[in-house]
């Protein structure tokens, strides 16, 4: 989807899987706004949590490294 192109629900939702598709996001929504030459749209994410850190709590068998 560029500049210039035709605004079809089609096309913004084929959009909206693409960025699905990219693994990064949990949720995408689309919002558009009438413009002078014709419609702004702009996709709003919500990016999906990730690990900042894992804590080995009560082992005493094995290395962290191992775990």
């Amino acid at each position: 989807l560029k500049v210039g192109d035709p605004y079809t629900a089609e096309a913004i939702r084929a959009q909206i899987r693409l960025i699905y598709e990219m693994g990064f996001f949990e949720d995408v929504q689309s919002e558009t706004e009438s413009v002078a030459d014709g419609v702004a749209v702009t996709f709003v994410v919500r990016e999906k949590p990730f690990i900042t850190e894992i804590v080995f709590d009560g082992n005493e068998n094995l290395s962290e490294d191992k775990l």
